[in-house]
């Protein structure tokens, strides 16, 4: 089981959702490395097999941590398009953008936008 626990701010950055993930928890419940190899000396095989399994934690959840900021950034830049695109008609189209940092609650989020129309 791994758990994933995030930090997130919306904010407004030139018309577009900027998203900041300021702490990013991940935890593995288990994430061991295990060697084919018996060997006689048994405390170094897991001294080595720990300090492994230790770093590819580390290394993991710095990557997977780090994609998910991108694709949360991609994807409210895709809403954001989507949303300019289906108010779009022909030759005439439309722009979306926030004008305002977006206000998070437990029930609802609320943001504020403008919208350019293009002919």
């Amino acid at each position: 089981q791994t758990d994933v626990d995030l930090a997130l701010t919306l904010a407004c950055d030139n018309g577009r959702i900027a998203l900041t993930i300021s702490d990013c928890m991940l935890n593995f419940n288990k994430l061991t490395l295990q060697l084919q190899k018996q060997s006689e000396v048994n405390w170094i095989r897991q001294l080595l097999t720990d300090f492994v399994s230790f770093t590819l934690r580390h290394i993991l959840k710095g990557q997977i941590c780090a994609e998910i900021h991108k694709m949360s950034n991609l994807l409210s830049d895709f809403t954001l398009e989507q949303a300019g695109a289906f108010l779009s008609d022909g030759e005439v189209s439309t722009s979306v953008e926030l004008t305002g940092d977006p206000t998070i609650t437990s029930e609802y989020v609320e943001s504020w936008h403008k919208g350019n129309v293009f002919l």
